[in-house]
């Protein structure tokens, strides 16, 4: 059953996230995930949820996001993450 890594994200500092998102789609996809959303432009229906960039990444499931999240792949790109940006995030389940 596929998964979902569901992002809220605030990038800081854009011109030192950039080396982030020029390598994190190639670890993302050893782990077989995928974007299917990336919008900085969301539209609140209900509730006051004002996400800055709003991310959905696909994965064949659970365990395949916690083995992408931990591993010494993304270990580095983590910490330029953090040093850039600041977010929330879940994992999901689909149907």
């Amino acid at each position: 059953m596929s998964a979902y890594l569901v992002i809220d994200i605030a990038i800081s500092n854009p011109e030192n996230f950039k080396e982030y998102e020029n390598k994190i789609f190639d670890v993302m996809a050893h782990f077989g995930g995928r974007p299917i959303v990336h919008d900085s432009s969301v539209t609140t229906m209900e509730g006051d949820w004002q996400p800055k960039r709003l991310v959905i990444l696909e994965f064949p499931n659970k365990p395949s996001i916690e083995a992408f999240y931990n591993s010494k792949m993304y270990e580095p790109l983590k910490k330029i993450r953090w040093a850039n940006s600041t977010g929330k995030a879940i994992v999901v389940e689909g149907l």
